[in-house]
């Protein structure tokens, strides 16, 4: 049943689920639950959604937007449909691919657009306490863009508001989608 959780679970493939309240429909916070057993390591390629529809329906059940998903040593991992970043210090973080993430299309973009444009940016582990303790957040997926999350727990991020450095990000990202739109329809796999 959605919303119950044996807090007795330990496992390596044990998945602890934070949500990402929503805020206006744009913006997020971030709450922190028990362990869920039986859930696939994070990044595995499965038609097996269930660990997260089941976040991501308690979630939305709470009236939050997004589940981000933890792995069972504590690390921030990724959204149910999307990728995690922080700021700190003028530096844009997000979790390694070494991780157990997928690589989001996304996320490569912004990592892409952040070295080029000389924004310092690290793939490293993330922790709640990084996201509590975080300048600005942000969420990236396809259909999101580039989505900031305002609050981790009942911690403001930053002054509450979209970051400067992920509004930059955001408009970045806007500007190559409409670049890449631009460019027209191409060949799949030819040329």
């Amino acid at each position: 049943m959605a919303g119950h959780f044996d807090q007795r679970a330990t496992s390596s493939l044990a998945t602890s689920w934070c949500l990402a309240e929503g805020a206006e429909g744009t913006e997020g916070r971030f709450r922190i639950l028990p362990a869920s057993r039986g859930a696939l390591p994070a990044g595995t390629k499965s038609g097996n959604y269930l660990v997260n529809l089941m976040a991501l329906a308690h979630a939305k059940k709470r009236g939050s937007y997004e589940a981000v998903l933890v792995d069972a040593d504590g690390r921030v991992l990724e959204g149910t449909t999307c990728n995690v970043f922080i700021v700190k210090n003028g530096t844009v973080r997000t979790p390694p691919l070494g991780a157990g993430i997928l690589a989001g299309i996304t996320r490569d973009a912004v990592i892409s657009l952040c070295r080029r444009g000389g924004i310092p940016i690290e793939e490293t582990d993330l922790t709640p306490a990084d996201m509590k303790g975080a300048d600005e957040a942000f969420l990236t997926s396809t259909l999101r863009d580039v989505m900031p999350i305002t609050k981790v727990e009942e911690i403001t991020v930053g002054n509450g508001m979209t970051g400067p450095l992920t509004e930059t990000i955001r408009r970045a990202y806007q500007d190559y989608v409409r670049d890449e739109l631009a460019k027209g329809p191409r060949a799949c796999g030819r040329g």
